[in-house]
């Protein structure tokens, strides 16, 4: 017997989620069927539900970060079998189908964005980890943004060091720890009560951001070495990161959010957005930290799930609650429900 699936349905936009039945799915060759164990609550969420940004037609499901055990694997998927447990990357904003979409009892995921999470490992705490973690590594690594080194175990000093704006951020902790196992050294900016945060997922140093001498004292930190680029992980600060860009010289910025406009970037500083999903065929990046980096990182504690998981409800109708506490407003954890 086909497993019954269920889901929090999105009627209409800015209407409440409401549960009800929805379709059993089967991966195609490259995916995966999970059932779902934890989601974690993104900004994303509660905006498309206000907004019905990037949503085609009503009613639809959300939802971008899971965790679970594989039902299902497509005919030419050989990296996971059936009884595994793994965290996975719902793309249901790329692909416009509901199957695609966290918010249910059971997902399709691409095999590609998904990873193997130990045994030691809760769901609730590998649910925070895939649209910060491949927000951050988009920005990192793709040839159109830093197209810096991929992260791996043994990874090498570069010499270089890269700027992060935004390190306490979901977004900013998974970019200290990729950036580190490319061999970067890491800046970071972060609030004072977070520093110590920001150094334990491996940042060498921390600057209060607002402080009213920030920028000064940053470009003084990178005058001293060679620089290998910013990221702004928080998207709204990135004239700041513009600003300390040029006066070192130059570069490259990756930001979270739109660039800022062309009259406001000197010629010297280049400013790329992200967009935390993957939006071309054969997702080189994605492969390349799902399949190579993540499973044995997080088996060695050399990547951290982060923000810890605040588990706040279980169950599907739980998941409106947690959306509505995230825009209220919550810092230093992500929120999770479990299934």
């Amino acid at each position: 017997m086909s497993p019954q699936n269920q889901a929090a349905w999105l009627p209409a936009k800015g209407e409440i989620l409401q549960i009800g039945p929805a379709e059993t799915y089967s991966p195609g060759p490259s995916e995966i069927l999970i059932q779902n164990k934890a989601i974690a609550i993104n900004p994303v969420d509660w905006k498309q539900q206000a907004s019905g940004i990037f949503i085609s037609s009503f009613p639809t499901i959300l939802g971008c970060d899971t965790s679970g055990v594989v039902v299902e694997v497509g005919s030419s998927v050989t990296a996971f079998q059936k009884g595994d447990r793994v965290v996975a990357h719902c793309i249901g904003i790329k692909t416009k189908k509901d199957a695609n979409e966290a918010f249910q009892k059971y997902s399709v995921v691409p095999a590609e964005l998904t990873s193997l999470i130990p045994e030691s490992m809760s769901f609730a705490n590998a649910a925070v980890i895939p649209l910060g973690l491949f927000t951050a590594g988009a920005g990192l690594y793709e040839k159109g943004n830093l197209g810096l080194p991929l992260p791996n175990a043994r990874s090498k000093s570069t010499g270089k060091t890269l700027l992060i704006w935004g390190g306490s951020s979901s977004v900013g902790g998974s970019a200290i720890q990729l950036a580190v196992a490319s061999g970067l050294r890491v800046i970071t900016t972060a609030s004072k009560h977070n520093f110590s945060y920001c150094e334990k997922l491996g940042a060498s140093k921390v600057f209060d951001y607002s402080s009213a001498s920030i920028v000064g004292d940053i470009v003084a930190e990178l005058q001293n070495g060679d620089f290998a680029g910013a990221y702004d992980a928080i998207g709204t600060s990135t004239l700041q990161v513009v600003d300390i860009v040029a006066q070192v010289g130059g570069g490259h910025i990756a930001t979270a959010l739109a660039p800022p406009e062309a009259s406001a970037t000197p010629s010297t500083v280049k400013v790329t957005g992200i967009f935390g999903i993957p939006m071309g065929n054969g997702n080189t990046v994605g492969q390349e930290i799902y399949g190579s980096f993540l499973p044995q990182a997080l088996k060695s504690g050399q990547f951290k799930p982060m923000p810890p998981a605040k588990v706040v409800g279980e169950g599907l109708g739980a998941i409106q609650g947690a959306m509505d506490q995230l825009k209220a407003g919550v810092s230093a954890s992500k929120l999770v429900v479990t299934l």
